[in-house]
């Protein structure tokens, strides 16, 4: 749902429904025991052209580089690094996404242009990513509210399998009605099965928070 001019509950907890979906499924689609094709499952897919960003990547020996992308490039790194993606323990997850959405809540908008930077340099792999657009969803941050939606709606056309379910979860975790109509658009396209049904229930219940 839209932030509106107070926090609410919307971004500080997720109800039971969507740990069901954003763990359980999660598990199986992400660790390869799902129902991808050995097709999807074995190339590494990028995002288009029209997808990617012309920012050059950011390094501390750039002159042009300012102190606060500074900081954020760096904390994002040390994220990176001492994170572990694709263990089978929820906390791990669970650990990895506080620690995003705490970086996105501190360093805001940059923190959009960063992970695109790290995404389109190959510096992630499509599995990170997805967790990262999962966490998205998650972030107490109402300034890059619109700019994280309309992310996750980019992403949901990626010609990643992984990478459009992190999206369908991302959206999923932001609970706003706003996003049904790209949810619409992308099933009818869909060819996986698990992700199908995923947007179906997603779809179901951002109608039932419209509902309220």
């Amino acid at each position: 749902m839209e932030p509106t001019s107070a926090p609410s509950s919307l971004e500080n907890a997720n109800n039971d429904q969507k740990k069901d979906l954003s763990y359980k499924k999660i598990q199986e689609f992400l660790s390869g025991l799902s129902y991808v094709s050995d097709e999807f499952a074995s190339q590494d897919r990028r995002l288009p052209v029209h997808f990617q960003t012309s920012i050059a990547i950011h390094t501390p020996q750039s002159s042009s580089t300012t102190q606060p992308h500074i900081s954020g490039f760096n904390e994002f790194r040390k994220i990176l690094e001492t994170s572990i993606i694709g263990v089978d323990e929820f906390e791990e997850e669970d650990l990895f996404s506080q620690r995003i959405t705490g970086w996105i809540e501190r360093y805001e908008f940059e923190t959009l242009d960063i992970i695109s930077e790290f995404y389109t340099s190959r510096e992630i792999n499509d599995k990170t990513m997805s967790h990262i657009l999962m966490a998205l969803g998650n972030a107490n941050n109402y300034k890059t509210y619109n700019e994280r939606l309309m992310t996750l709606k980019k992403y949901l056309r990626s010609p990643s399998s992984t990478i459009r379910y992190g999206a369908v979860i991302g959206i999923l975790n932001l609970d706003d009605p706003k996003a049904i109509p790209a949810l619409l658009k992308v099933l009818k396209e869909e060819p996986i099965p698990i992700i199908r049904g995923t947007i179906k229930s997603v779809i179901n219940q951002l109608r039932e928070t419209e509902r309220k």
